[in-house]
């Protein structure tokens, strides 16, 4: 799918730390992406859009994204 190929992988990197004004609004815009990909309707709950991508909001991705940079900088020390 495009949006994976080209959205997703750089989405944090572009955006994870900007003011909270700016997120909503480019939040606002994936969701609309995300129903007319998927060809859903204005009602469709904004949890199950993210469920049939298996993704998460951005703020949610990127505290994932940190995590999981901390986990693997903590793990993975040479011995």
């Amino acid at each position: 799918m495009n949006y994976f190929a080209f959205i997703h992988p750089h989405s944090i990197e572009i955006c994870g730390n900007t003011y909270q004004t700016h997120l909503s609004k480019l939040m606002i815009l994936y969701i609309k992406l995300f129903r007319i990909l998927q060809n859903q309707s204005i009602k469709t709950p904004i949890v199950n859009l993210y469920k049939t991508f298996n993704t998460l909001p951005l703020p949610l991705l990127r505290e994932y994204r940190i995590l999981n940079f901390v986990h693997t900088f903590i793990n993975n020390k040479e011995k």
